[in-house]
């Protein structure tokens, strides 16, 4: 099983298209597919925000959650949820995101070969999730992704953002658990 959340999609899409036999499910979350007529870019706030060295609340708010008010009271207690990992990954620099930057752009241009186009070629499971309002995949790119692949199934999380997972976290693992346990297809 490959999940990939983000820019992590485009990488599991990838591996589903030139490594099928590796795959047997595959979880697309808050991502889209690679360059095709229906894509709908970012909203060009999200990669401003995105790169500032340290966010404020407000920052988190906008990259992950809505705007309601009970998306800002999910943003409050996933940050005092993170606030208690002791053990944290180094942030992205400046340099590694130019490269995912430039990556992205690769896929989305289909430079190495049309992903999209292959999209029709996966044969396995695929979970697909996103959040209502997510400011980086606009939804419209979950749905493309759910049509083209044949055996396929899309959750949208209403009042969420890019971080539906962080948000709506008790709803999503119980689907991601019933998912990965099931024999049979989407």
């Amino acid at each position: 099983m490959f999940l990939g959340w983000s820019m992590g999609g485009a990488v599991a899409q990838i591996i589903a298209v030139n490594h099928p036999a590796i795959v047997d499910k595959l979880v697309l979350l808050a991502t889209g597919p690679s360059g095709n007529p229906d894509f709908v870019s970012e909203n060009p706030e999200f990669g401003t925000r995105a790169r500032k060295p340290v966010y404020d609340f407000d920052d988190y708010q906008f990259l992950f959650f809505y705007a309601s008010e009970t998306a800002k009271a999910a943003c409050a207690s996933y940050l005092e949820r993170v606030a208690l990992i002791e053990d944290r990954d180094l942030a992205a620099t400046p340099e590694s995101y130019q490269n995912m930057t430039i990556a992205m752009a690769d896929f989305k241009a289909n430079k190495e070969k049309n992903y999209f186009n292959a999209l029709k070629d996966i044969d396995k499971p695929v979970l697909i999730a996103n959040g209502k309002f997510d400011p980086s995949y606009p939804l419209m790119n979950s749905y493309v992704l759910e049509r083209e692949i044949p055996n396929s199934k899309l959750i949208v999380y209403p009042d969420a953002g890019h971080g539906f997972l962080f948000q709506h976290h008790r709803e999503f693992v119980p689907e991601l658990l019933a998912f990965l346990a099931s024999n049979s297809k989407c």
